[in-house]
Parts: structure tokens; sequence; C-alpha cells
């Protein structure tokens, strides 16, 4: 009988430890799969862009643009021409005999960057004089996790981004600060 008892308490031990044991185990793996979609891995962009200038060299066979505008666009080799002037690559037509296309054209934009067409800005934006300022935006974006920013993977496509979401051209959330002048970079 004495001998029962004993066995009996050890497996009741046996089995309320198991039990103990797989909730302990069952609550580490839950909180752990929690920690990391709480907190996921920061994911590494790609700023290689930024070192070289990709705008320098031969001309491009395709080029992509901006789509704002009915009238006017920007290419990402930094001209600004209007929609009759394009070529089929989709770059503007630099070799027409007019005023247009001009590159890095800052016509109509003020001394704070800002300027009175989307176009406009995209163009100035590329200019490669402002390298300085693509790596203090970026840089500033990093700290700041900007998402939306950081996964921009050409000069082009941050120009694109920068002054249609730029925060500078907006006063208080809802007024321009320069009615004239609201795209920013």
């Amino acid at each position: 009988m004495f001998i029962a008892s004993i066995f009996q308490i050890i497996k009741k031990n046996l089995v309320l430890s198991i039990f103990l044991g797989a909730v302990v185990i069952l609550l580490c793996r839950i909180r752990l799969q929690t920690k990391a979609t709480l907190y996921p891995a920061k994911p590494v962009y790609n700023l290689s862009w930024l070192d070289h200038n990709p705008l320098e060299g031969s001309p491009k066979v395709s080029c992509r643009q901006t789509s704002q505008s009915a009238a006017w666009v920007a290419d990402e080799e930094g001209f600004y021409c209007s929609r009759a002037n394009i070529l089929p690559s989709g770059c503007c037509n630099h070799t027409a005999n007019s005023t247009e296309p001009s590159r890095y054209s800052c016509f109509s934009c003020s001394k704070l960057d800002c300027c009175s067409a989307y176009e406009r800005c995209v163009a100035c934006c590329l200019n490669p004089v402002n390298r300085n300022r693509w790596r203090i935006t970026m840089e500033a974006a990093r700290k700041a996790d900007d998402r939306n920013l950081l996964i921009a993977a050409s000069v082009f496509e941050f120009c694109s981004f920068r002054c249609r979401t730029s925060s500078e051209s907006v006063a208080q959330e809802n007024t321009y600060r320069d009615p004239l002048n609201r795209y920013c970079f």
C-alpha cells in the first residue's frame, strides 16, 4: 500500500511536470513569434545610386518620365519638355531645334527649391549639383525610418517622390507656404 501511494505521487508529479514543461515551452514560442512580428528586422536599402552619377554617360535607350501633367514631362535624364517632344523611347528629344527641352531646368523655381510645376521640380532636383542634398535627405529618412523615401532605387524615383510629397511646401498641414510654388525638393 505504501509503495503504491509513492508510485501514485511520482506519477502525479511526473504528469504535472510534463504538463507544466509543455506549457512553458509553448508560452516561450508564442513570445518569440510575437516579438519577431512586433519588431521586424530593419530592411537594408540600396542607396548605391547616391555614390555615382547615373545621369552621366551615354544616352539612354529608354527613359522613365513624370506623368502628372497633360502637357509637360520631365524624363529621368533631367530634361523638361512638352509631351509633343517625346521620343518613342520615352526620353525628351533634346536634339530638336527649339528652346526646349532644357536639362535640369529650375525656371519657375524659387530660391527655396520650390517650383510652380511638378515636372520642373523633378528636372531641377535631378541636377547632380544637388547630390549632397540627396545624401542629407536620405540620411534623415534613414534615421526617421521613412520607408516611402528609402525605397527609391534611383535619383529619378527619389526626385519624383520628393517633389510630390515634401512637407517643405506646406505651412500648417493644409495650406501652402507659397501658393504658386507648391512642389519642393
